[in-house]
């Protein structure tokens, strides 16, 4: 089974699951879990999106774990207190007009959805992405980090996006969007193997 199908499936699993039988009054405490290579090392990493809850009537709490060579090299949770506000909304997708539907269309379709962009080498876009004199590509916006977030020097930075730049070309890659709340833009990242972090893309 290729990676893409793999993730397919385990979104359809997920998602069959979790809406049968749900009501207004249960507790919440579903899992979704992506197996794919975030890292660009060969090896599947395991992207782990919980959500969790006292009933569907109140926020609730979103945790992102990744798992890669039995390391956790991302963990973030957000208690989604603004978020349950702005429910429902038209603002965060078309005909979310009703509370419980569209928040759990929210969590059990969108979220995952949108968390993992694989970027392989047949892809369309891939170039766009990688071509530096566009001013908006993944090296230009990978540049700014190094400059801006870490302090590297001009040629630092130059050695560093070249670095980043021939592992992106080498390999498939993933792009990374963790949504904190849907009428704000979520940051896309990608993960940088020399650095061991992912970096975001912002701007892209």
């Amino acid at each position: 089974m290729s990676r893409i199908n793999r993730i397919v499936c385990l979104f359809i699993l997920s998602i069959i699951c979790s809406y049968a039988g749900l009501d207004s009054t249960q507790s919440i405490d579903t899992t979704f879990v992506v197996l794919i290579d975030c890292t660009g090392d060969g090896v599947e990493d395991s992207i782990v999106y919980r959500i969790s809850g006292s009933t569907w009537m109140v926020p609730l709490t979103a945790t992102y774990t990744i798992k890669s060579a039995g390391k956790t090299i991302l963990d973030e949770t957000s208690s989604d207190e603004a978020l349950d506000g702005q429910f429902p909304s038209e603002d965060i997708f078309e005909g979310c007009t009703e509370y419980l539907t569209c928040k759990k269309e929210w969590y059990f379709n969108r979220v995952p959805k949108k968390m993992v962009q694989l970027v392989d080498k047949k892809s369309e876009q891939r170039e766009s992405l990688l071509d530096s004199t566009s001013g908006m590509s993944i090296p230009d916006l990978v540049g700014m980090f190094y400059a801006d977030s870490l302090g590297y020097s001009r040629k630092k930075t130059k050695s560093a996006v070249r670095k980043l730049t021939a592992h992106l070309r080498k390999n498939d890659f993933v792009i990374l969007t963790i949504p904190v709340i849907p009428i704000y833009p979520s940051i896309p990242r990608i993960y940088d193997p020399t650095h061991k972090r992912f970096i975001g893309l912002f701007g892209l």
